[in-house]
């Protein structure tokens, strides 16, 4: 649970420094690579649709985390991520903006300039400890599979309205 033997955490804004470089464009233009593969349209029976709960501080350090939860349970999932991450998520859910785009505000723009839509973001499972998520994308007619961190593919379907699923294993 969020909160660990201490109960609820607290929540507090969280603010990072500069963007990340991310070179969506690379992927959308090559949907044969590596990066990004065919997959069918829909979400998969063993995920459930998540919200995200809110953006707090965990642990000695403060180190940030995302608490999401399932649609219609009370199961709760934490992911810590990096301070630059937990802003972008968290100045989404507070309805904050910024004077200039940030990185999440630029792939969104690149999406729509590119006539690509998200269809949908998904934590797919555990690798090495680290979770591991993909953004289903709409491409000529074509669903693709980009490889994401939980925390991008977060942030940016919050920006896009569209929905975030997990894997139920999780």
């Amino acid at each position: 649970p969020a909160g660990g033997r201490d109960g609820p955490l607290a929540l507090r804004r969280v603010r990072g420094g500069g963007p990340q470089a991310l070179l969506l464009a690379a992927a959308l233009a090559s949907a044969g690579n590596a990066a990004a593969a065919l997959r069918p349209s829909g979400p998969s029976a063993d995920t459930v649709e998540v919200e995200v709960v809110t953006v707090t501080l965990a642990g000695r350090f403060g180190s940030p985390v995302v608490v999401i939860r399932e649609k219609r349970s009370t199961r709760a999932l934490p992911i810590y991520v990096g301070p630059n991450e937990a802003a972008a998520i968290w100045q989404r859910l507070s309805r904050d903006t910024s004077p200039r785009p940030l990185t999440h505000d630029l792939i969104k723009g690149l999406l729509d300039a590119s006539d690509v839509a998200l269809e949908r973001a998904e934590i797919t499972g555990e690798r090495n400890r680290t979770y591991v998520a993909t953004l289903q994308l709409r491409v000529r007619g074509r669903t693709v599979s980009v490889d994401s961190r939980p925390s991008d593919a977060i942030a940016l379907a919050l920006r896009c309205g569209r929905p975030i699923f997990a894997a139920r294993a999780l």
